[in-house]
């Protein structure tokens, strides 16, 4: 069954989510999903909500909360990964299976020994795209 992590809390008694944007499109166009699957949405608290498409709209999927339950799989220890950085596009990599890990924060760090440098220019477009990854 698909998940999908929302970064707000959701309240215990919702009973419609909608998920847009890249979720929606995921949804829709890569699972090709149909209405009344089943879906997960994770919230930021720990919390599971079980739900079924309801409807499909322009950018959008509605859901039916259908049960709420605490997240049983996330890890009960909070891994911090140090990370130099890397040449190239490495770090995408090293987000992605660090979080498929566990890994709970991930810090990149600029080493005296590092070839790769971050332009102060492309720092907010490089932490957007790894927040994406993440």
């Amino acid at each position: 069954m698909p998940r999908f992590f929302v970064e707000q809390c959701l309240p215990a008694d919702v009973k419609q989510i909608r998920l847009v944007q890249d979720d929606a499109h995921h949804i829709t166009h890569v699972l090709r999903m149909r209405e009344g699957e089943e879906v997960v949405v994770c919230d930021g608290a720990g919390t599971d909500h079980i739900t079924l498409i309801e409807g499909f709209e322009t950018g959008s999927v509605i859901l039916k909360v259908v049960e709420v339950k605490e997240n049983s799989t996330e890890p009960r220890w909070q891994a911090c990964l140090y990370q130099g950085l890397p040449k190239g596009d490495k770090m995408d990599l090293i987000i992605q299976k660090a979080v498929e890990l566990g890994v709970s924060k991930i810090i990149p760090v600029e080493c005296s020994r590092s070839i790769s440098k971050l332009p102060a220019n492309k720092l907010a477009r490089r932490l957007e795209r790894w927040n994406r990854i993440a």
